[in-house]
C-alpha cells in the first residue's frame, strides 16, 4: 500500500522486472464493472444524503379584537356583546443557517412568513385584521356574526303645549304713518302665540298658533330675519300669516293725507206756486288722493222764491186782533239710559231718551212730546268656555319597591271661565333604576398552549343590583388584560407581546348627566383602563339639570388624563320649564319667560343661561343671565379645555 497526497492509500501489486518494480493500474468501476465484482453491501452507487424538511412547529396565538361602533353589537342585538374576538396561530421555526428565529402564518396548505413591524428600534407582530383571522385562524363561536346596528325604537313626540308670545312690528317708510293719519303712529304692532312640543328625538319644536283658525304652524327660529335683541321682532308677515295687529295698528302704513275745506253749491226752482230759485250750499273736505268726505246738511245761501203777481178784486179792510208775543222756548232735552243682557250673555245695551217742552218765562213746562229711543251700542254676546290661565305643574312620584330614583310628571293646570280648572299631563320622565350596589372585577388566568411558558389573564367586570339580579355593564366576555407566554427561543420578542395591556376604551361612548350611577361606572372603568392618546371621543347627554357635578368632573378629569380625547356635551335644556326655581323664572311667569341662549364655561364648568321675561305687550324685557353647575372645576381641572357644547 501506499499513501497518495490526499492521505488515502493505495493498494499496487508489483512484479519484478529488469528495470524496477512495475505497479498495476489502480482498480476503478469500470475495471470492477469488467472484470470483477462489487463486495456484497456494495452494490448500489454512491448518493447524495437526502434529508427530511423542516416544519415550522405551533408556538401561541395572536388574539383578534373588534369593538363593535356606538348603537351595534355581535349580531345587532340588544344582549349582544360589543366586542367579536379569535385567534391566529402562531409558528415558529429556528434557522440553523443563519442562527435566526422565523414566524409564519399556516393556511392548511402553505406557511406564510410573518412580516414583523418595526416601531422605536422594536420588531412587534402585526396588528390581527378580520380577514387574517378569516384566512389563518378562526372566530371565537360567539363572535361569527358581524358588528350589526341595534334596532332602536323612537319614543313618540310629545304634541305642542301652549308657550309663550312673541312680538311683531312694522315701521313706517318716511312720510308715511299708520293708517295715512297726520301725525298718526309710525310703528304697527302686533303679537302672535307660539307654542312648543319635542320630537322623537327629543329635539324641541316650535309652532305658530294662527289667531284667526287655531292651526299650528312649525317654524324654526334660526330661520328668522331680523329676530335679534332687543326688539326680537317676529316679522310683520308672520303677524300678518298668523298673528294678529293691536287695535291702534289695524291699518295699514300708508303715505300722510292732507286735506282742505271746500265749498259746493246747488240751484233748485222754487216749488209751486212760487217762482224764482233757491241757493243751497255746503262744505266737505278734499283730501289730497282726490277723496272728498265729511259733508255738512245743506244750506239756502240765497231765497229768491216770489209770489207771482195775482190780480183780485178790492175787498174791504180786514182788522186783525193782535197776538201776543210767545213768552216760552222750546226745549230739547235727552237722557242715557242702560240694559242688561239676557240670561246666559254678558255685555250691556246703552240707549239714548230725546224729547222737547216748553219752557215759559214764568218756570213752567208744558207740552212734552214723547220719548224717542235711541239704541247707541250693544256689546251683548254668549257666555263660552274660554281658557283664562295655563300653568305649568311638576311633581315627583316615587319608584316602584326595590328601585331607586324618581318619576318627574310634567303637566299643566288649565282654567277655563265656566268649566274651571283641569290637569293635564304632558309627560312622564321615568329615572327609576336597580341601583348598582356591588360592582367588581372578575379574573380568569389560564395556561399558556404547549411548548410555552408562563400565564394569560383577563378580566370581566359584573355589578349587583338593589334587586339582588347580577348583570355585566361591558358583556359577558373576558378580555385580555396580561400575556407571559413566550416560546423558549424567542422570549424577548414574545415577552414584549404578551405583557401589554388591552386597552379596554371604546373610541366613542355616551352616558347620560343624569344617570349618575353609570357615570361613576364608566370613571372607574376608564381609570383601571392601559392610557392610550388618540381620536377618542364621550358624548354626555345633558337629559336632565338634576347632576351630580363632582362625579362628571371626575370623569371629565379620568377621560381627557387617559385617552386625551374630547367631550361633546349634547341636547343642552332650552325650553324655559327646565329652568323653574332658576335665576328669576318661576312657575308663574314661565309662559312668559323665552331662553335666548345656553352656553358653557370652560373656566367654571357651568351653564350660562340668557333669557328675557315680557313685562307688557310693548316691553319685551331686558336680557338677564344666572349660572347652573354641571362639571365640578375643582374636580375636572385643565380637563374643561377639552368639553365643547353643541
Amino acid at each position: 500500500m501506499k499513501q497518495n497526497a490526499s492521505g488515502a492509500f493505495d493498494v499496487f501489486y508489483t512484479a519484478q522486472s529488469a528495470v524496477g518494480m512495475i505497479p498495476y493500474p489502480t482498480g476503478t468501476q469500470a475495471l470492477v464493472d469488467k472484470y470483477g465484482s462489487m463486495n456484497p453491501g456494495s452494490e448500489a452507487a454512491c448518493k447524495q444524503v437526502v434529508t427530511a424538511p423542516v416544519v415550522p412547529a405551533y408556538s401561541f396565538d395572536l388574539p383578534y379584537n373588534e369593538y363593535c361602533k356606538a348603537g351595534e353589537s355581535v349580531g345587532g342585538t340588544f344582549e349582544g356583546s360589543n366586542l367579536r374576538t379569535g385567534k391566529v396561530p402562531v409558528y415558529y421555526l429556528f434557522d440553523t443557517t443563519t442562527f435566526t428565529s422565523k414566524y409564519f402564518f399556516f393556511d392548511g396548505a402553505t406557511y406564510t412568513p410573518i412580516q414583523m413591524v418595526e416601531q422605536n428600534g422594536f420588531y412587534n407582530f402585526p396588528q390581527i385584521t378580520e380577514d387574517m383571522v378569516k384566512k389563518y385562524g378562526a372566530l371565537d363561536t360567539n363572535s361569527i356574526q358581524s358588528c350589526q346596528t341595534i334596532p332602536v325604537t323612537l319614543p313618540d313626540p310629545i304634541p305642542p303645549v301652549d308657550g309663550w308670545v312673541e312680538d311683531g312690528y312694522e315701521y313706517c317708510a318716511a312720510g308715511s304713518t299708520v293708517g295715512g293719519v297726520d301725525g298718526g303712529l309710525k310703528t304697527r304692532h302686533g303679537t302672535v302665540a307660539v307654542w312648543y312640543g319635542y320630537g322623537s328625538h327629543g329635539e324641541e319644536q316650535y309652532f305658530y298658533k294662527s289667531a284667526r283658525n287655531g292651526g299650528l304652524t312649525e317654524f324654526f327660529y334660526e330661520d328668522l330675519i331680523g329676530y335679534e335683541s332687543p326688539e326680537w321682532n317676529i316679522g310683520k308677515e308672520n303677524i300678518d300669516a298668523y298673528g294678529a295687529w293691536d287695535d291702534a295698528s289695524q291699518q295699514a302704513c300708508a303715505p300722510v293725507r292732507t286735506f282742505t275745506n271746500a265749498t259746493e253749491t246747488k240751484t233748485e226752482n222754487c216749488a209751486s206756486p212760487l217762482t224764482g230759485t233757491l241757493t243751497f250750499s255746503r262744505t266737505y273736505k278734499l283730501w289730497s288722493d282726490g277723496v272728498k268726505d265729511s259733508y255738512s246738511d245743506w244750506s239756502v245761501t240765497n231765497n229768491a222764491c216770489v209770489v207771482p203777481p195775482v190780480i183780485v178784486d178790492p175787498t174791504p179792510p180786514v182788522t186783525v186782533p193782535t197776538e201776543p208775543a210767545d213768552d216760552f222756548v222750546t226745549i230739547k232735552d235727552f237722557e242715557l239710559s242702560r240694559e242688561m243682557c239676557a240670561e246666559g250673555q254678558v255685555g250691556e245695551k246703552t240707549f239714548r231718551l230725546d224729547w222737547t217742552y216748553d219752557l215759559y218765562s214764568d218756570g213752567r213746562k208744558e207740552n212734552y212730546t214723547a220719548k224717542t229711543k235711541t239704541a247707541l251700542t250693544n256689546t251683548c254676546k254668549d257666555l263660552t268656555d274660554d281658557l283664562i290661565e295655563t300653568t305649568p305643574v311638576e311633581r315627583n312620584e316615587a319608584c316602584p319597591a326595590g328601585q331607586k330614583g324618581n318619576i318627574i310628571v310634567t303637566g299643566q293646570n288649565i282654567t277655563y271661565s265656566l268649566s274651571g280648572t283641569k290637569y293635564v299631563e304632558i309627560s312622564r320622565q321615568n329615572n327609576c333604576y336597580a341601583e348598582l350596589s356591588d360592582y367588581s372585577p372578575e379574573y380568569k388566568t389560564e395556561d399558556c398552549p404547549d411548548g410555552q411558558s408562563g400565564t394569560k389573564k383577563s378580566v370581566r367586570y359584573f355589578a349587583t343590583k338593589t334587586d339582588g339580579t347580577v348583570v355585566y355593564p361591558y358583556g359577558v366576555t373576558y378580555s385580555p388584560t396580561e400575556n407571559t407566554c413566550s416560546a423558549p427561543s424567542e422570549a424577548d420578542n414574545a415577552n414584549q407581546i404578551a405583557n401589554s395591556s388591552a386597552h379596554g376604551i371604546l373610541a366613542n361612548q355616551s352616558v347620560k348627566a343624569s344617570d349618575s350611577s353609570q357615570v361613576k361606572i364608566m370613571t372607574d372603568y376608564v381609570n383601571n383602563a392601559a392610557t392610550d392618546y388618540g381620536d377618542y371621543k364621550l358624548n354626555i347627554s345633558v337629559d336632565s339639570l338634576a347632576v351630580d357635578s363632582q362625579k362628571l368632573g371626575l370623569l371629565t378629569k379620568a377621560w381627557v388624563s387617559k385617552t386625551g380625547g374630547k367631550i361633546n356635551l349634547g341636547s343642552l335644556p332650552r325650553s324655559p320649564v327646565s329652568y323653574i326655581g332658576k335665576g328669576g323664572i318661576t312657575k308663574d311667569n314661565v309662559n312668559k319667560t323665552v331662553i335666548r341662549d345656553v352656553a358653557f364655561s370652560q373656566t367654571t364648568g357651568k351653564l350660562t343661561v340668557h333669557y328675557t321675561q315680557t313685562q307688557s305687550t310693548l316691553n319685551t324685557g331686558s336680557v338677564q343671565s344666572f349660572d347652573v353647575p354641571l362639571i365640578d372645576a375643582s374636580q375636572a381641572g385643565i380637563s374643561l379645555n377639552s368639553v365643547r357644547a353643541y
